[in-house]
């Protein structure tokens, strides 16, 4: 048995910033929606973590705890989160996540 790791640093347009492993990330039409799809599906859902990065300036001191991401569902070869702002609207944001699990060899 050996595990993979997949993840990343991802900007609120869907674009990695870091990358981590094989996937690739869809924005749903439903704001704040992404879809990340495992290129190589794992051997069952992975243990997932997500969080949203409020600003990315050192400097900034500001932040709401209501700015965040919810993981909406993970399978073995995708999970879909969602981003969202401090009254719990959708909102594209920038966010990184890790998912770590069993390789389907």
């Amino acid at each position: 048995m050996s595990l993979k790791t997949i993840g990343g640093f991802i900007d609120e347009n869907g674009s990695p910033i870091t990358k981590i492993g094989d996937y690739s990330i869809s924005r749903d039409l439903n704001v704040g929606i992404y879809t990340i799809t495992f290129n190589t599906p794992f051997e069952n859902e992975p243990a997932v973590t997500a969080s949203q990065v409020y600003n990315n300036d050192p400097s900034f001191t500001m932040g709401d705890t209501r700015d965040n991401v919810c993981i909406v569902c993970i399978t073995n070869s995708y999970m879909k989160l969602k981003t969202g702002d401090s009254v719990g609207q959708g909102s594209w944001r920038k966010f990184t996540f890790l998912a770590i699990g069993v390789q389907n060899d």
